[in-house]
Protein backbone atom coordinates (compact mmCIF):
# COMPACT_ATOMS: atom_id res chain seq x y z
CA UNK A 1 0.00 0.00 0.00
CA UNK A 2 1.17 3.96 -0.47
CA UNK A 3 1.74 5.74 2.66
CA UNK A 4 -1.03 7.78 3.95
CA UNK A 5 0.49 11.47 4.73
CA UNK A 6 -2.55 13.60 6.94
CA UNK A 7 -0.65 17.03 6.31
CA UNK A 8 -1.63 20.23 7.89
CA UNK A 9 -0.24 22.88 5.83
CA UNK A 10 0.10 26.44 5.14
CA UNK A 11 -2.21 27.54 2.24
CA UNK A 12 -2.61 23.59 1.15
CA UNK A 13 -4.83 23.29 -2.21
CA UNK A 14 -5.80 19.54 -2.70
CA UNK A 15 -7.38 18.19 -6.04
CA UNK A 16 -8.24 14.40 -5.98
CA UNK A 17 -8.60 12.34 -8.67
CA UNK A 18 -10.23 8.51 -7.80
CA UNK A 19 -10.68 5.50 -10.27
CA UNK A 20 -10.56 2.90 -7.07
CA UNK A 21 -11.70 -0.33 -6.86
CA UNK A 22 -14.29 -1.41 -5.51
CA UNK A 23 -13.49 -2.91 -2.42
CA UNK A 24 -11.37 0.59 -2.06
CA UNK A 25 -14.50 2.49 -2.17
CA UNK A 26 -16.57 0.07 0.37
CA UNK A 27 -13.93 0.34 2.75
CA UNK A 28 -14.04 4.15 2.45
CA UNK A 29 -17.74 4.10 2.50
CA UNK A 30 -17.63 2.16 5.86
CA UNK A 31 -15.63 4.44 7.74
CA UNK A 32 -17.07 7.82 6.52
CA UNK A 33 -20.50 5.93 7.40
CA UNK A 34 -19.17 5.62 11.40
CA UNK A 35 -17.44 9.25 11.53
CA UNK A 36 -20.65 10.51 10.59
CA UNK A 37 -22.22 8.71 13.20
CA UNK A 38 -19.58 9.67 15.89
CA UNK A 39 -18.31 13.34 16.68
CA UNK A 40 -14.69 12.73 17.05
CA UNK A 41 -13.95 15.31 14.15
CA UNK A 42 -16.45 17.62 16.05
CA UNK A 43 -14.48 17.24 19.47
CA UNK A 44 -11.44 17.82 17.17
CA UNK A 45 -12.42 21.00 15.94
CA UNK A 46 -13.75 22.58 19.48
CA UNK A 47 -10.66 21.54 20.88
CA UNK A 48 -8.63 23.76 17.85
CA UNK A 49 -11.22 26.72 18.09
CA UNK A 50 -11.32 26.42 22.55
CA UNK A 51 -7.42 25.93 22.89
CA UNK A 52 -5.82 28.19 19.81
CA UNK A 53 -8.63 29.86 18.53
CA UNK A 54 -7.35 32.33 15.56
CA UNK A 55 -4.36 31.34 14.06
CA UNK A 56 -2.81 34.13 11.68
CA UNK A 57 0.49 33.08 10.11
CA UNK A 58 3.34 34.11 11.90
CA UNK A 59 1.85 34.69 15.08
CA UNK A 60 1.30 33.45 18.37
CA UNK A 61 -1.88 32.08 17.76
CA UNK A 62 -0.16 30.06 14.58
CA UNK A 63 2.73 28.65 17.25
CA UNK A 64 0.40 27.58 19.26
CA UNK A 65 -1.88 25.81 16.41
CA UNK A 66 1.31 23.89 15.56
CA UNK A 67 1.72 22.44 19.00
CA UNK A 68 -2.01 21.31 19.07
CA UNK A 69 -1.50 19.75 15.52
CA UNK A 70 1.64 17.99 16.58
CA UNK A 71 0.19 16.68 20.09
CA UNK A 72 -3.13 16.20 17.84
CA UNK A 73 -1.60 13.86 15.07
CA UNK A 74 0.72 11.96 17.88
CA UNK A 75 -2.86 11.27 20.05
CA UNK A 76 -4.81 10.25 16.88
CA UNK A 77 -1.84 7.31 16.28
CA UNK A 78 0.21 8.86 13.68
CA UNK A 79 3.73 8.35 12.83
CA UNK A 80 6.76 10.44 11.69
CA UNK A 81 4.65 13.30 13.50
CA UNK A 82 6.83 16.46 12.75
CA UNK A 83 6.88 19.91 12.16
CA UNK A 84 8.79 21.17 8.75
CA UNK A 85 9.93 25.02 9.24
CA UNK A 86 8.56 27.58 6.62
CA UNK A 87 8.76 31.21 6.08
CA UNK A 88 5.29 33.34 5.83
CA UNK A 89 5.33 36.51 4.69
CA UNK A 90 4.04 38.49 7.57
CA UNK A 91 1.20 40.79 7.33
CA UNK A 92 -0.26 43.09 10.17
CA UNK A 93 -4.47 43.98 9.43
CA UNK A 94 -3.96 47.40 11.36
CA UNK A 95 -6.89 49.59 11.95
CA UNK A 96 -9.27 50.71 9.36
CA UNK A 97 -11.65 54.17 9.43
CA UNK A 98 -13.85 54.20 6.28
CA UNK A 99 -16.44 56.90 6.41
CA UNK A 100 -18.59 58.95 3.55
CA UNK A 101 -17.72 62.05 3.84
CA UNK A 102 -20.31 64.06 1.39
CA UNK A 103 -22.90 64.35 0.55
CA UNK A 104 -24.48 62.61 3.67
CA UNK A 105 -21.49 61.85 6.14
CA UNK A 106 -21.49 58.36 7.86
CA UNK A 107 -19.26 56.00 9.14
CA UNK A 108 -19.00 52.49 7.49
CA UNK A 109 -18.13 49.14 9.12
CA UNK A 110 -14.95 48.21 7.06
CA UNK A 111 -11.86 45.68 7.36
CA UNK A 112 -8.72 46.41 5.08
CA UNK A 113 -8.78 43.41 2.34
CA UNK A 114 -5.51 40.71 3.50
CA UNK A 115 -2.06 41.57 2.00
CA UNK A 116 -3.49 45.32 1.75
CA UNK A 117 -0.86 48.54 2.00
CA UNK A 118 -2.40 51.38 4.12
CA UNK A 119 -2.68 54.88 3.52
CA UNK A 120 -0.80 57.73 4.25
CA UNK A 121 -0.90 58.99 7.96
CA UNK A 122 -3.51 61.48 7.33
CA UNK A 123 -5.68 59.21 5.34
CA UNK A 124 -6.68 59.59 1.45
CA UNK A 125 -10.51 61.25 0.37
CA UNK A 126 -11.60 61.24 -3.02
CA UNK A 127 -14.53 60.85 -5.17
CA UNK A 128 -16.52 57.92 -5.25
CA UNK A 129 -16.50 56.05 -8.85
CA UNK A 130 -18.79 53.02 -8.78
CA UNK A 131 -18.82 49.92 -10.86
CA UNK A 132 -19.76 46.25 -11.19
CA UNK A 133 -16.17 44.30 -11.40
CA UNK A 134 -13.09 44.76 -13.15
CA UNK A 135 -14.34 44.58 -16.75
CA UNK A 136 -16.80 47.35 -15.97
CA UNK A 137 -13.67 49.48 -14.69
CA UNK A 138 -11.64 48.79 -18.28
CA UNK A 139 -14.31 49.99 -20.31
CA UNK A 140 -13.97 53.19 -18.78
CA UNK A 141 -11.94 56.16 -19.90
CA UNK A 142 -8.77 56.72 -17.57
CA UNK A 143 -9.74 60.20 -17.30
CA UNK A 144 -12.96 59.03 -15.27
CA UNK A 145 -11.23 56.81 -12.62
CA UNK A 146 -8.39 58.86 -12.28
CA UNK A 147 -7.95 60.13 -8.50
CA UNK A 148 -11.13 58.49 -7.92
CA UNK A 149 -12.21 55.76 -5.12
CA UNK A 150 -13.17 52.98 -6.65
CA UNK A 151 -16.82 51.20 -5.09
CA UNK A 152 -16.86 47.63 -6.51
CA UNK A 153 -20.39 46.56 -5.91
CA UNK A 154 -21.72 43.38 -7.07
CA UNK A 155 -23.73 41.33 -4.80
CA UNK A 156 -22.94 37.50 -4.18
CA UNK A 157 -25.75 35.92 -5.01
CA UNK A 158 -27.08 32.37 -3.36
CA UNK A 159 -26.11 29.37 -5.61
CA UNK A 160 -26.06 25.88 -4.06
CA UNK A 161 -23.13 24.87 -5.69
CA UNK A 162 -21.16 28.56 -4.83
CA UNK A 163 -20.55 29.78 -7.97
CA UNK A 164 -22.22 33.10 -6.78
CA UNK A 165 -18.74 33.42 -4.92
CA UNK A 166 -16.34 32.72 -7.73
CA UNK A 167 -18.16 35.63 -10.11
CA UNK A 168 -17.97 37.96 -7.19
CA UNK A 169 -14.61 37.12 -5.40
CA UNK A 170 -12.61 38.46 -8.63
CA UNK A 171 -13.50 42.27 -6.88
CA UNK A 172 -11.48 41.65 -4.00
CA UNK A 173 -8.59 39.57 -5.59
CA UNK A 174 -7.66 41.51 -8.81
CA UNK A 175 -10.21 44.98 -7.70
CA UNK A 176 -7.38 46.89 -6.11
CA UNK A 177 -4.46 46.34 -9.18
CA UNK A 178 -7.09 47.17 -11.65
CA UNK A 179 -7.61 50.04 -10.43
CA UNK A 180 -4.69 51.73 -9.86
CA UNK A 181 -3.56 50.67 -13.12
CA UNK A 182 -6.21 53.41 -14.37
CA UNK A 183 -5.24 56.07 -11.77
CA UNK A 184 -7.50 55.19 -8.71
CA UNK A 185 -6.10 55.88 -5.25
CA UNK A 186 -7.91 53.81 -3.03
CA UNK A 187 -10.76 50.83 -3.62
CA UNK A 188 -13.25 49.73 -1.30
CA UNK A 189 -15.16 46.67 -2.17
CA UNK A 190 -18.90 45.38 -1.45
CA UNK A 191 -18.35 42.17 0.99
CA UNK A 192 -18.01 38.70 -0.78
CA UNK A 193 -20.44 37.03 1.01
CA UNK A 194 -24.45 37.08 1.32
CA UNK A 195 -24.98 38.18 4.84
CA UNK A 196 -27.07 41.04 5.39
CA UNK A 197 -25.15 41.85 8.96
CA UNK A 198 -23.37 44.79 9.71
CA UNK A 199 -19.86 42.74 9.40
CA UNK A 200 -17.68 42.95 6.89
CA UNK A 201 -15.82 40.10 5.39
CA UNK A 202 -12.21 40.13 4.72
CA UNK A 203 -10.18 37.78 2.41
CA UNK A 204 -7.06 38.17 0.18
CA UNK A 205 -6.11 40.74 -2.66
CA UNK A 206 -3.39 41.06 -5.45
CA UNK A 207 -1.30 43.60 -6.65
CA UNK A 208 1.03 43.70 -9.90
CA UNK A 209 4.55 44.03 -10.02
CA UNK A 210 5.05 47.31 -11.82
CA UNK A 211 1.43 49.34 -10.89
CA UNK A 212 0.94 50.88 -7.85
CA UNK A 213 -0.11 49.75 -4.63
CA UNK A 214 -3.25 51.64 -3.31
CA UNK A 215 -5.57 50.51 0.02
CA UNK A 216 -8.02 48.14 -0.15
CA UNK A 217 -10.68 47.41 2.38
CA UNK A 218 -14.48 45.79 2.22
CA UNK A 219 -17.24 46.92 3.93
CA UNK A 220 -20.79 45.03 5.47
CA UNK A 221 -23.18 44.54 2.94
CA UNK A 222 -25.31 47.02 4.88
CA UNK A 223 -22.77 49.56 4.49
CA UNK A 224 -22.53 49.13 0.57
CA UNK A 225 -26.32 49.04 0.50
CA UNK A 226 -25.97 52.87 1.77
CA UNK A 227 -22.82 54.10 -0.27
CA UNK A 228 -24.91 52.41 -3.36
CA UNK A 229 -27.87 54.95 -2.31
CA UNK A 230 -25.75 58.00 -2.21
CA UNK A 231 -24.44 57.31 -5.69
CA UNK A 232 -27.70 56.41 -6.84
CA UNK A 233 -29.18 59.66 -5.69
CA UNK A 234 -27.02 61.17 -8.87
CA UNK A 235 -24.98 63.64 -6.27
CA UNK A 236 -21.25 63.32 -6.04
CA UNK A 237 -20.12 61.00 -3.21
CA UNK A 238 -16.79 61.24 -1.42
CA UNK A 239 -15.40 58.70 0.81
CA UNK A 240 -12.32 58.92 3.70
CA UNK A 241 -10.02 56.38 4.01
CA UNK A 242 -7.41 55.62 6.69
CA UNK A 243 -5.78 51.99 7.03
CA UNK A 244 -2.60 51.36 8.55
CA UNK A 245 -1.91 47.88 7.38
CA UNK A 246 1.20 47.20 6.18
CA UNK A 247 4.13 44.29 5.66
CA UNK A 248 6.59 43.45 8.50
CA UNK A 249 9.04 41.05 6.52
CA UNK A 250 8.55 37.27 7.20
CA UNK A 251 7.78 35.29 10.18
CA UNK A 252 8.73 31.38 11.17
CA UNK A 253 5.69 29.06 11.00
CA UNK A 254 5.69 25.07 9.91
CA UNK A 255 3.67 22.39 8.50
CA UNK A 256 2.45 19.85 10.75
CA UNK A 257 2.85 16.13 8.61
CA UNK A 258 2.37 12.51 10.03
CA UNK A 259 2.22 9.34 8.65
CA UNK A 260 0.80 6.21 8.49
CA UNK A 261 3.14 4.02 7.12
CA UNK A 262 2.39 1.49 3.81
CA UNK A 263 3.27 -2.22 2.79
CA UNK A 264 3.88 -4.17 -0.26
CA UNK A 265 5.90 -3.41 -3.28
CA UNK A 266 3.87 0.50 -3.26
CA UNK A 267 4.93 1.26 0.14
CA UNK A 268 7.16 4.31 -0.59
CA UNK A 269 4.42 6.09 -2.75
CA UNK A 270 2.02 8.68 -1.15
CA UNK A 271 -1.32 9.62 -0.94
CA UNK A 272 -1.79 13.43 0.77
CA UNK A 273 -5.17 14.13 2.94
CA UNK A 274 -4.59 18.04 3.16
CA UNK A 275 -5.74 20.99 5.29
CA UNK A 276 -4.56 24.74 5.83
CA UNK A 277 -4.22 25.08 9.68
CA UNK A 278 -4.04 28.87 9.63
CA UNK A 279 -7.14 30.94 9.70
CA UNK A 280 -7.57 34.61 9.76
CA UNK A 281 -6.80 36.78 12.41
CA UNK A 282 -10.69 38.26 13.14
CA UNK A 283 -11.95 35.35 13.71
CA UNK A 284 -11.26 31.58 15.08
CA UNK A 285 -11.45 29.90 12.15
CA UNK A 286 -14.50 27.32 12.23
CA UNK A 287 -15.24 26.74 8.81
CA UNK A 288 -11.92 28.22 6.70
CA UNK A 289 -10.31 26.45 7.71
CA UNK A 290 -11.04 24.24 10.95
CA UNK A 291 -13.07 22.06 9.92
CA UNK A 292 -11.05 20.51 7.03
CA UNK A 293 -8.28 19.86 9.55
CA UNK A 294 -10.87 18.11 12.16
CA UNK A 295 -11.76 15.79 8.67
CA UNK A 296 -8.20 15.36 7.99
CA UNK A 297 -6.76 14.70 11.41
CA UNK A 298 -10.00 11.93 11.90
CA UNK A 299 -10.25 10.57 8.49
CA UNK A 300 -6.41 9.88 9.30
CA UNK A 301 -6.76 8.53 12.59
CA UNK A 302 -9.74 5.86 11.03
CA UNK A 303 -7.44 4.68 8.26
CA UNK A 304 -4.58 4.00 10.99
CA UNK A 305 -6.90 2.56 13.80
CA UNK A 306 -7.84 -0.21 10.94
CA UNK A 307 -6.35 -3.44 12.33
CA UNK A 308 -4.27 -3.93 9.20
CA UNK A 309 -3.17 -1.19 7.07
CA UNK A 310 -5.57 -1.01 3.86
CA UNK A 311 -4.09 -2.36 0.66
CA UNK A 312 -4.94 -2.44 -3.18
CA UNK A 313 -2.98 -2.93 -6.17
CA UNK A 314 -3.83 -0.66 -9.44
CA UNK A 315 -4.21 -2.59 -12.69
CA UNK A 316 -1.51 -2.19 -15.63
CA UNK A 317 -3.96 0.17 -17.67
CA UNK A 318 -4.44 2.08 -14.39
CA UNK A 319 -1.05 3.17 -13.17
CA UNK A 320 -2.94 5.70 -10.58
CA UNK A 321 -5.57 4.91 -8.41
CA UNK A 322 -5.33 8.30 -6.60
CA UNK A 323 -3.23 11.00 -7.33
CA UNK A 324 -3.07 14.39 -5.74
CA UNK A 325 -1.98 18.08 -5.88
CA UNK A 326 -0.54 20.58 -3.59
CA UNK A 327 0.69 24.12 -3.75
CA UNK A 328 3.05 25.43 -0.55
CA UNK A 329 2.88 28.77 0.87
CA UNK A 330 5.79 29.85 -1.20
CA UNK A 331 2.84 29.71 -3.93
CA UNK A 332 1.00 32.19 -1.85
CA UNK A 333 2.54 34.94 -0.59
CA UNK A 334 0.23 37.52 -1.17
CA UNK A 335 -2.69 35.79 0.62
CA UNK A 336 -4.09 37.97 3.59
CA UNK A 337 -3.48 34.86 5.71
CA UNK A 338 -0.68 35.17 4.04
CA UNK A 339 -0.41 31.25 3.67
CA UNK A 340 -4.11 29.64 2.85
CA UNK A 341 -6.56 30.95 0.30
CA UNK A 342 -10.45 31.29 0.38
Amino acid sequence: MKRFLACLLLGASTTVYAQAPDAVIEAAASMRDRALEENRAYDTLTSLLTEVGPRFAGTPGDAAAVAWALRTLRDAGLHNVRAEPVEVPRWVRGEVEVEITGPFPQPLVALALGGSVGTPDEGIEAPVLMVTDPDALRALPESEVAGKIVFYNRRMEREQDGTGYGRTVRNRGEGAAVAAQRGAVGVVIRSVGTSNARVAHTGSMRYQDAIAQIPAAAISNPDADTLQRQVDSGRQVTLRMHLTSRMLGTARSANVVGEIPGRGPRANEIVLLGAHLDSWDITPGAHDDGAGVAIVIEAARMIGAQRRNPAYRCSTSDRTCVATSTSTIRSTTRSTRLTPQS
